[in-house]
């Protein structure tokens, strides 16, 4: 059988009908492809194949023949009608359903393919013609070996797309290995480094501290050993003779100054006390031990003899005792005049509480400070830390 495009083309060609052959295909076998004039699409259940005819369809025979129906169970046969075709047209596009049936072509132009279609005698159809299609068992047997081919082809390249993908998929892994076993001791190294350079700066900090550390302690002890010798030589009295923390100091409990005197020893000492003659070198006297277990001395801070003052102003010698009648003090300049003359720091605050005695008064803390609340309800005798600063 020839070509079927060319068959076509022969057959309007010679008609003069090519432009209406065109339109019949677009209108009627949009899923019609012609290659070479071949068959490559056919109608459902119909063998399809390339270079060959999948079926093929026999000659019109005499007039009076029609495709006639049955029915496959309850259903009617499909049928394919077309227009305006040529006997030759008509059985080419019966041939391009491609399975096996009945094809009609009438002198009207009209043509019909009835799948597993029969002919059948109509007498009163004395402008039809019809043909068996039948299939090509040629075009099933190559298209058999043309599709094992093709499935062997398609085998070989998968398998070769497969080697090549799994060899890229290898060398991927590998590069990939490689690089992370890099990244990874690049990392070790950088952090080896880290480590290296952190303890290194540790050290070097360490030894900076050890050694700032031993120069402090160095100082602190040359400092305290010239205070005690300091201390030695100026003491006027022993706090507690011959005890074994200061078997050197062997003077009387009992010193003697005019100016102010502290109790103490090396680098801790007592507030001064405004003393004039004889005191006794005590805890007692002095209100505070500066170093307990520590045997200490007294030292003396004679007043200038340059100057003449006069004396106003006093602590009590015993803590927690209110000034004698008519010696108390009843203001905050005149508290802030005692300050100043006995040396002490004066501290502005607390001028009207609650918490604390009426008066002026030195505390524990070193200052003097002055309560302006008369009715306060705080008494003396409530606290052994605090002395009443008077006047004389």
């Amino acid at each position: 059988m020839q070509l079927l495009f060319a068959f076509h083309a022969l057959v309007f060609v010679s008609e003069g009908k090519l432009e209406q052959f065109v339109l019949l295909q677009k209108q009627h076998r949009s899923d019609l492809q012609l290659v070479g004039g071949t068959n490559t699409k056919g109608a459902e259940g119909g063998n399809k194949t390339e270079g060959v005819d999948a079926v093929i369809c026999g000659g019109f025979g005499g007039f009076q023949q029609i495709c006639g129906t049955y029915r496959n169970g309850r259903e009617t046969v499909p049928t394919k009608n077309w227009p305006n075709l040529q006997p030759d047209a008509c059985k080419a596009l019966c041939a391009a359903e491609g399975t096996a049936g009945c094809c009609e072509s009438r002198t009207t132009g009209f043509c019909r393919f009835l799948k597993a279609g029969t002919i059948t005698t109509s007498p009163p159809h004395t402008d039809a013609r019809s043909t068996k299609c039948v299939f090509n068992a040629a075009a099933a047997a190559k298209k058999a070996a043309d599709d094992a081919a093709a499935g062997a082809k398609k085998a070989a390249d998968d398998a070769a797309a497969a080697a090549t993908a799994k060899k890229a998929t290898d060398d991927a892994t590998a590069k990939a290995k490689k690089a992370a076993d890099d990244a990874t001791a690049e990392a070790k190294k950088a952090t080896d480094d880290a480590t290296a350079e952190a303890k290194k700066a540790t050290d070097d900090a360490a030894a900076e501290a050890k050694k700032a550390a031993d120069a402090a302690a160095k100082k602190a002890a040359d400092d305290d050993a010239e205070a005690k010798k300091a201390a030695d030589k100026a003491a006027i009295a022993c706090e507690n003779p011959g005890h074994s923390t200061l078997p050197t100091c062997t003077l009387p409990v009992q010193g003697y100054c005019n100016g102010r005197a502290r109790l103490g020893y090396g680098t801790k000492w007592s507030d001064w006390k405004d003393v004039s003659g004889a005191f006794l070198c005590t805890n007692d006297f002095f209100a505070e031990d500066p170093w307990q277990g520590q045997a200490k001395v007294c030292v003396c801070e004679a007043a200038a003899t340059t100057t003449t003052t006069t004396q106003k102003y006093r602590t009590t010698a015993t803590a927690g005792l209110d000034c004698a009648t008519g010696r108390k003090i009843t203001t905050s300049s005149e508290c802030q005049a005692a300050a100043n003359q006995l040396n002490i720091n004066w501290n502005p605050c607390c001028q009207s509480i609650d918490n604390e005695v009426y008066g002026c008064f030195k505390r524990a803390d070193g200052d003097i400070i002055f309560n302006g609340k008369v009715k306060s309800p705080k008494k003396w005798g409530h606290r052994k830390d605090r002395w009443s600063v008077c006047t004389l």
